[in-house]
């Protein structure tokens, strides 16, 4: 079975340096015996890497954060930058996975798979990613008990929680589209056209990470519809959003296949020029997508 590591990460000062000891970890049922954490800054990039590795020194899970000039974020963004995030995931048997997004400060990602759930949560995994400021999932949930629900934690997307205007439709269409209440909510969309898949987490409006008010306009991190900046990457055009039980919950995420969608077309109906606190509207937003 397949299993992928979405976590959150927030790259800081570095607390540690290449060639850094292992750090021993508890008994836990994936096998990892000790970590690798590394954050070090390379032709005037940031990078973040653990990994977690068995007795063997076998890797078992890598998450890989590089955070500087991105060469194709323009192929996935709505603004003229390539300052960004580049995010690598893997596991042992399973596919290595890309994203890559405008944030450079907090780096969201989606704790995928009962296996990787355990692997995030072992206290050695928390304690590194806390020197980094790392957080798996949103700051809050919110549930939308107006939204249809497709499975226990699963909607088809509010309307209101999409911008009336995307990079690839002029009426806001997002094809796919779920939203997920786990993680504190995120939605998980395709872009028509392009087949990219966006993946936005939820948190209170013009806030910073940790849902404090007070931030002013671009250094707010969740935008004026309560979402962050947008994870994005490339897929075939036979993609598939689906909820699925990875062991533990049920998640949105994309798939591989040619049956028939799950989730349907949204169009959104949020002001995709709006700005925070007072800033003048503008298009693109850092929350455009």
């Amino acid at each position: 079975m397949k299993s992928h590591i979405y976590v959150i990460v927030t790259l800081g000062a570095c607390a540690y340096r290449q060639g850094s000891e292992p750090i021993a970890v508890g008994e836990n049922e994936l096998g990892v015996t000790a970590i690798h954490v590394e954050q070090f800054d390379s032709n005037g990039d940031r990078i973040f890497e653990l990994r977690g590795v068995d007795a063997a020194d076998n890797e078992l899970a890598l998450v890989h954060v590089r955070t500087g000039a991105i060469e194709d974020l323009t192929h996935f963004t709505s603004r003229d930058t390539k300052l960004g995030s580049e995010i690598i995931l893997s596991t042992a048997g399973g596919e290595s996975k890309r994203w890559v997004t405008e944030e450079t400060r907090f780096i969201e990602f989606l704790p995928e798979g009962a296996a990787m759930k355990v692997f995030v949560a072992l206290p050695e995994v928390r304690a590194a990613f806390g020197q980094a400021n790392v957080r798996a999932g949103s700051v809050t949930a919110s549930v939308d008990e107006a939204a249809y629900a497709f499975e226990p934690y699963s909607y088809d997307c509010p309307s209101y929680y999409l911008l009336d205007q995307n990079r690839q439709s002029i009426y806001g269409q997002t094809d796919q589209c779920c939203y997920n209440t786990t993680y504190g909510g995120y939605t998980y969309f395709v872009l028509p056209n392009t087949y990219q898949t966006s993946l936005r987490f939820q948190g209170p409006p013009c806030t910073d990470p940790n849902g404090n008010y007070g931030c002013q306009g671009d250094q707010c991190y969740y935008g004026p519809n309560g979402f962050a900046r947008a994870y994005l990457a490339d897929n075939p055009y036979y993609v598939k959003v689906r909820t699925g039980y990875d062991g533990a919950t049920w998640l949105c995420n994309r798939y591989y296949d040619f049956d028939g969608p799950e989730f349907g077309t949204v169009f959104g109906t949020a002001d995709h020029n709006a700005q925070c606190d007072g800033s003048p509207k503008s298009y693109p937003t850092p929350w455009s997508y």
